[in-house]
């Protein structure tokens, strides 16, 4: 039976890792003596991110031009795509366009990645088909240059929501004023039933909507298991749905960008734990909090690889535990306010508390109020924060720690050997640089077990042994941390 169970342990937490090395720009221009511009993404980003939402690309051109159409392709042995033309007076989003603005003499670009290849290839003509040369700017703020932005979340996707229609209800009215909502999804089968995935699944394909995880059975933390909670969740949607096609590298991977924190519970294990699937940003709910980030983004945390906790602007709603907002006069002046400053307007919402408020004038007014407008970008907020990512860095504010391209000398931790071991394990490391070195154990509750090592080590190849005689049988995690790199494995103590 302890065999068994033992084997079955192992097969269920077989590990992934993700480990930091060579620090690269995401994207990088060039110009050929042809005039053509060429835009290329690191792959090893494309490849964890995808990438697939429209970037808007600013790019200067001589000034008295007017008729000028953009062309694109992906590799130089594609055929040119023509991009169709839109005006500031038109509403739209999240599509490949071009908007030009003649009087300062400059196109505004918007294109997604290829699943095919790393890189844009976009060209200018005049009206009489001569290529001019194009002046790459780097990627605008907001998409299409938008002055500000909305963006919407909710909580609790979830059997008791979902199968007497309050979610389904809710999400249809916010997609008939054209506003994005990231659910919240409580992925286990005691919380998602096959009817309530089916649910999302119809409601992804209706557009407008992006899955985020919730957890598996939004626990408080600390967690049980918080690689169930993190990770598991993420593979669950994974493995129930079918993502629209911004949320996918073409028909190879599909991503999901938001961890939604349980009752705004969060902890330095799941934000550690959050890198190993390449999530972009926790969400949490501490709306009294004015210290964490809600109206601006985040800033990348280049110690986990991804943006630090935000917090939305405003909840819409009475909920019974307080903090929401119902006066059509505040909200709107809220509106005002974070949009005048060319911030993020992102309002969230529990079921549970608005479906009752589903046909109030306050939520309508407000919905009608804050939609629809040609100079604001409406998006999901993983979309929100992967633009954002991409226009930092762009304009050199990052730079992304690969996880692939490995030299010699690079910073990597390796699989404990023996694995499950009992009661000694080996755990070997590489250093890139000189500097202060951390490598620590921790139980499955994110509780510190051990420090095996804590100074000053120079760059090159360790090994650090683990004895574990005085701890029970089960699942532990090592953290090798030192100035610019982060990584996390785990291992399995059998007794």
């Amino acid at each position: 039976m302890i065999l068994r169970y033992c084997t079955i342990l192992f097969y269920m937490f077989f590990i992934a890792s993700f480990v930091h090395a060579q620090k690269k720009s995401i994207i990088s221009s060039s110009l050929t003596n042809t005039n053509l511009l060429v835009l290329k993404i690191d792959h090893d980003f494309h490849n964890n991110y995808g990438c697939s939402y429209p970037l808007t690309f600013q790019i200067n051109f001589e000034h008295g031009l007017s008729g000028l159409r953009v062309m694109r392709k992906y590799t130089l042995h594609d055929n040119w795509g023509i991009l169709s033309e839109k005006t500031n007076g038109d509403f739209f989003n999240a599509i490949e366009v071009v908007r030009f603005d003649y009087s300062n003499d400059r196109a505004y670009v918007s294109i997604p990645f290829s699943s095919l290849t790393d890189s844009i290839l976009i060209q200018i003509e005049d009206a009489y088909g001569n290529i001019i040369t194009p002046q790459y700017e780097g990627i605008s703020k907001y998409y299409d240059n938008r002055s500000a932005a909305v963006t919407v979340s909710c909580d609790d996707w979830s059997d008791w929501v979902v199968l007497d229609n309050r979610f389904s209800v809710l999400l249809n009215i916010f997609r008939s004023y054209h506003l994005y909502v990231t659910v919240g999804v409580i992925t286990d089968a005691n919380n998602s039933s096959n009817t309530t995935w089916s649910i999302l699944q119809q409601q992804l394909n209706a557009g407008y909507i992006e899955a985020a995880s919730h957890s598996r059975s939004h626990p408080d933390t600390p967690y049980v298991d918080y690689w169930g909670e993190v990770i598991g969740s993420y593979d669950d949607i994974l493995s129930h749905l079918t993502l629209p096609p911004l949320f996918k590298l073409g028909s190879a991977k599909q991503y999901v960008y938001v961890w939604i924190a349980p009752d705004g519970s969060y902890n330095h294990t799941i934000d550690s734990m959050l890198q190993i699937s390449n999530y972009l940003v926790p969400r949490v709910y501490r709306i009294w909090d004015t210290s964490i980030p809600s109206s601006v983004f985040s800033e990348w945390d280049s110690s986990v690889n991804h943006f630090g906790i935000i917090n939305p602007v405003v909840e819409i709603g009475a909920p019974s535990w307080g903090g929401g907002d119902t006066s059509i006069t505040s909200l709107n002046g809220i509106f005002d306010s974070v949009t005048a400053a060319g911030g993020i307007y992102h309002f969230m919402w529990h079921p549970q508390v608005l479906y009752p408020d589903s046909s109030k004038p306050y939520l309508l007014n407000h919905l009608n109020y804050v939609s629809n407008r040609t100079n604001i970008w409406y998006a999901n907020l993983g979309h929100l924060y992967l633009y954002h990512l991409l226009q930092d860095s762009s304009n050199s504010g990052i730079t992304y720690a690969s996880n692939e391209s490995k030299s010699p000398g690079s910073f990597q931790l390796f699989q404990n050997f023996p694995n499950p071991f009992n009661p000694v394990t080996t755990i070997q490391y590489n250093l890139q640089i000189q500097g202060k070195v951390e490598l620590k154990i921790f139980d499955i509750l994110g509780r510190e077990i051990m420090t095996l090592v804590n100074y000053y080590q120079k760059p090159g190849k360790y090994s650090k042994s683990f004895n574990t005689a005085n701890l029970p049988s089960g699942i532990y995690f090592y953290r090798l941390a030192e100035e610019n790199h982060t990584a996390i494995k785990k291992m399995i103590l059998l007794k």
